[in-house]
């Protein structure tokens, strides 16, 4: 009896393992896709640290450009999701623990820039035409 219960533990003990361990190596995919086809807008998220809000279009614009570690990417928000679209720079919804900045030649633009081991990011949002441009250097 005690056999078939330690059994029973070591094969559920040996399922969860590897099922973290697809999910981990899943999210590392994820965040090594550099193209515009596949995850791309996770793994903007994941390096711009920046949750994006539901989109008139999945992308206007993207593009990865291999000689330098670079992807570029635009979107257009959908403005009537977002309740107060000129205070949306403040939503901590979009820009997490970091705050969007106003920029200094427009008051309908804003931005932040994230650096952290693996990119070094600038995310700009225009109020007026609801377009998010992200613009990611790889490190590696």
């Amino acid at each position: 009896m005690k056999i078939k219960i330690y059994k029973i533990s070591l094969t559920i003990g040996l399922t969860i393992l590897m099922l973290c361990l697809l999910f981990f190596s899943f999210v590392r995919y994820i965040v090594s896709c550099r193209d515009c086809e596949r995850f791309n807008i996770d793994n903007i998220e994941i390096h711009a640290q920046s949750d994006i809000p539901a989109l008139i279009h999945s992308s206007i614009y993207c593009k990865y450009i291999d000689s330098s570690n670079i992807k570029i990417a635009s979107f257009l928000v959908d403005k009537v999701s977002i309740v107060n679209n000129e205070n949306y720079g403040s939503m901590k919804k979009f820009v997490g623990s970091n705050k969007l900045r106003p920029m200094l030649d427009s008051s309908h633009k804003f931005y932040k820039i994230i650096a952290n081991k693996s990119s070094t990011s600038k995310v700009t949002f225009d109020t007026i035409l609801g377009r998010l441009d992200f613009n990611i250097c790889f490190n590696n």
